[in-house]
């Protein structure tokens, strides 16, 4: 009974993964895609273009992104074709620390001001 003699063996098993950092930076997209109640004259310009955006978008994080480890994302912001809400919702997107800013489709002076 020399078993309590033999020598004991631990295995040790290390299993390493890689992690690759992926950088995701956030776009505030801010459309006129919607009207507020009552309203019945304003045209919603945003309703073209909010598509066109998402398509770019994953186009953009399968391709040339993906092959960078990189990805976009983005916010949406409705103005309701409101100088006065579009200010507030650039400053919203702000906070939310935002790459970058696409829109809106109204009007941008105060907004390109901000954002800058």
């Amino acid at each position: 009974m020399l078993g309590h003699l033999a020598p004991r063996f631990t295995v040790i098993v290390t299993v390493f993964v890689q992690c690759v950092p992926c950088e995701e930076f956030t776009l505030g997209y801010i459309t006129g895609s919607q009207r507020r109640s009552g309203d019945l004259e304003y045209s919603r310009p945003g309703l073209t273009i909010s598509g066109a955006i998402s398509l770019a978008v994953d186009e953009l994080n399968s391709g040339i992104l993906a092959d960078r480890n990189l990805s976009l994302k983005f916010i949406i912001s409705e103005t309701f074709g409101e100088e006065t809400t579009s200010i507030r919702q650039i400053a919203a997107l702000w906070t939310r620390n935002v790459s970058a800013y696409i829109g809106p489709q109204e009007t941008c002076v105060h907004e390109g001001r901000m954002a800058a």
